[in-house]
């Protein structure tokens, strides 16, 4: 008996290897594969991190680049007085091809990032990822520029409203206004009129002798402040009116003057034409502020309108808000 078992030991042993190797290889395996698979995990959370923050850090870097060009761009009047270099190279550095042309800065603010981020939409799924979360975590993110200089072009937007219930404040905007467009624009560019009664009018005494109020043969000034001077402007300005809409090859208007025209007196804006035909024709080089006290006074033509309390702007137009501290 014993020998018979002895003969059949290695046979035995063999079977019981098989019956281990059919039950503990597929453990082993499939432990192997849990350590691989946490191991892949780690590495792709990892690696996905890596480049969400690499992301990161080039969205930060893009915003920080559109602030600092935005802040050397459109300095104060007061950071524009004391520097030198400005009175060397910035002073009516915006001609008509540029992109900033007649570009005001109305004060400091925050505004949208300049840039088109996508990020992927979350889809259903049964399982949770962390990294989806991260993924949807950035893109909730606020990516405004944060107290920047608060622009707005006196060109896409032709006809602009500003409305303030304190006359000071509307005058104190609007002198900034004439000055940042006389210092950027050149005179032979760019023409201010300037429709008022006369209190209106005396608030301006101090700019009244630049360049831009004059035309090009210094025997016209582009101030009204009553009946006579408007018919006088009237004139004026109905015959270079005419002599653009009478271009045959539009593309002349490029060489034209732009006329940036600032009514702070309802009743004159009235009796002059010229505004209607201005208001009525969109190819004119001319732009309009309408400043009044109140915001059913405007033009329904207004684009924009931007209404000024004490040291707060908030510009409304037809594509978004802007609350804006003024400078």
């Amino acid at each position: 008996l014993e020998r018979n078992f002895l003969s059949i030991l290695p046979t035995v042993a063999m079977a019981i290897g098989m019956l281990a190797g059919t039950v503990f290889w597929p453990i082993l395996t499939k432990k192997l594969e849990k350590k691989k698979k946490i191991k892949n995990e780690k590495n792709r959370k990892v690696k996905y991190i890596a480049y969400l923050n690499e992301c990161k850090e080039i969205i930060q870097k893009e915003i920080d680049n559109q602030k600092d060009i935005l802040i050397e761009n459109y300095p104060t009047i007061e950071q524009i007085s004391s520097d030198q270099e400005f009175w060397k190279k910035g002073l009516w550095s915006r001609q008509k091809e540029s992109a900033d042309f007649l570009d005001v800065r109305i004060g400091k603010g925050n505004i949208e990032f300049d840039s088109d981020i996508s990020f992927p939409e979350k889809a259903f799924s049964l399982d949770d990822d962390d990294l989806v979360d991260e993924v949807q975590k950035m893109s909730s993110n606020d990516y405004s520029l944060n107290n920047v200089p608060v622009v707005h072009s006196l060109i896409n937007s032709k006809i602009t409203g500003v409305v303030s219930m304190h006359r000071q404040d509307t005058i104190e905007f609007l002198n900034n206004v004439i000055l940042q467009t006389a210092m950027f624009q050149s005179y032979d560019e760019l023409k201010i009129v300037l429709i008022g009664n006369t209190k209106d009018i005396s608030n301006f005494e101090s700019l009244k002798w630049i360049p831009h109020f004059w035309n090009d043969e210094k025997d016209l000034r582009f101030i009204a402040s009553n009946i006579d001077e408007l018919k006088n402007l009237s004139i004026y300005l109905d015959k270079e009116i005419e002599k653009q809409i009478d271009l045959e090859d539009k593309n002349d208007l490029k060489k034209q003057p732009q006329y940036l025209v600032i009514v702070t007196n309802k009743e004159l804006a009235l009796k002059a034409d010229f505004i209607t035909k201005i208001i009525d024709n969109d190819e004119l080089t001319f732009s309009m502020i309408f400043a009044f006290s109140k915001i059913n006074d405007l033009p329904k033509e207004c684009v924009s309108v931007i209404e000024i309390n004490e040291n707060r702007a908030t510009i409304y137009d037809k594509s978004d808000v802007a609350d804006t501290k003024k400078d």
